[in-house]
């Protein structure tokens, strides 16, 4: 089972290539064994082809599965259930497909004071804080990168309770949506056997008149050809140029009785390795 390899090519819509994007790929009847990035845009997927080649392709699924984060864009700010450390806040930093974006620097300023905190793996960060005496106060998330984008969380004691509203102040308060779809590839793999010698057979007309010499090409492809051998249901077979340079050239006369739907099946063999290839002629 030899691997190969499948180059895939990931551009944004301007046509730029994109790098460092994760590919997931399936391959109908076959395996596929990872996927490598070689720069430019350009992926390489290695996968094992399916044993039968008899179908003629394989059908190859190829999606991207995850994309770098690009820079900050938004900010939107979240409270967390109050614990022993007391009332707590999370930032949640996104691009401008609203995927999370690891390290961000935000400063998120409490009643204590402001702090700077970098976002976790999931683009996320926290702070905690106790309850000031306040009746009201508020809670901010400032990205370090983008000035004048903010988000605020207000919060209302009533009691021993402690409520918490997004505030109109700041923009950047943005409303949680559905996460980004990605585009996805379908493409049919052409299958060749795996065979050392490849021979191809065409024939010039495919459709003689009784008694219309036929002339038949031979390719030959993948290595060189011990001997070939020559064979017809009916009829007779000429050598007009043997094996040289992967061509070969043959005259076929089908029978002289022949009448108009009759068949004829030609075959050419690789003595050595038993690679055979068939074509049909038929008269008019």
């Amino acid at each position: 089972e030899a691997a190969v390899n499948v180059e895939v090519r990931l551009r944004d819509a301007a046509g730029a290539p994109v790098p460092g994007a994760r590919l997931s790929a399936a391959l109908a009847g076959g395996r596929v064994l990872g996927t490598s990035e070689r720069g430019n845009g350009l992926y390489a997927i290695e996968l094992v082809p399916p044993r039968d080649a008899g179908r003629g392709t394989a059908l190859l699924h190829v999606e991207v599965a995850g994309m770098p984060p690009g820079p900050p864009r938004r900010v939107t700010l979240h409270p967390l259930p109050a614990n022993a450390e007391g009332l707590g806040a999370e930032a949640w930093i996104d691009d401008d497909l609203g995927l999370p974006v690891p390290g961000a620097r935000v400063e998120l300023t409490t009643p204590e004071g402001t702090v700077t905190v970098e976002a976790d793996h999931y683009g996320t960060a926290r702070v905690r804080f106790l309850a000031p005496a306040a009746r009201s106060f508020h809670v901010t998330a400032q990205p370090v990168d983008l000035p004048g984008v903010r988000a605020v969380l207000d919060y209302v004691s009533a009691g021993a309770t402690v409520r918490t509203v997004g505030s109109i102040a700041g923009g950047g308060v943005v409303e949680v949506g559905e996460p980004p779809s990605f585009p996805s590839l379908d493409v049919p793999l052409a299958l060749r056997p795996a065979a050392p010698l490849d021979l191809r057979l065409s024939v010039d007309p495919q459709r003689p008149r009784p008694g219309q010499m036929v002339r038949v090409r031979i390719a030959v492809r993948g290595g060189s050809p011990s001997q070939l051998l020559y064979e017809v249901s009916a009829g007779s077979i000429e050598v007009v140029r043997p094996p040289v340079d992967g061509l070969a050239e043959l005259r076929f006369l089908p029978p002289a009785d022949a009448r108009p739907g009759s068949r004829y099946i030609l075959s050419v063999t690789d003595a050595k390795t038993r690679v055979t290839a068939f074509t049909e002629v038929t008269v008019q």
